[in-house]
């Protein structure tokens, strides 16, 4: 995964593959990413997995209610 997609892949694969995003992020630290960028693209991991997450919650809320 680190050296075929980098950063962007380890980030936005974190949550499915290793758990929390700590691990992630010391994964990715220890294989010698950059902090600053590795931040920003965890920090972007986060919100797209919070959209997710929050999306698929409410559409099956939504299937209950009707």
């Amino acid at each position: 995964m680190w050296e075929r997609y980098g950063i962007p892949g380890v980030a936005l694969q974190a949550p499915l593959l290793t758990g929390p995003l700590l691990a992630a992020t010391l994964l990715a630290l220890a294989l010698g990413a950059p902090p600053r960028p590795l931040l920003l693209w965890m920090l972007a991991s986060v919100v797209f997995w919070g959209a997710v997450l929050a999306g698929a919650a409410a559409l099956g809320l939504s299937i209950f209610s009707g």
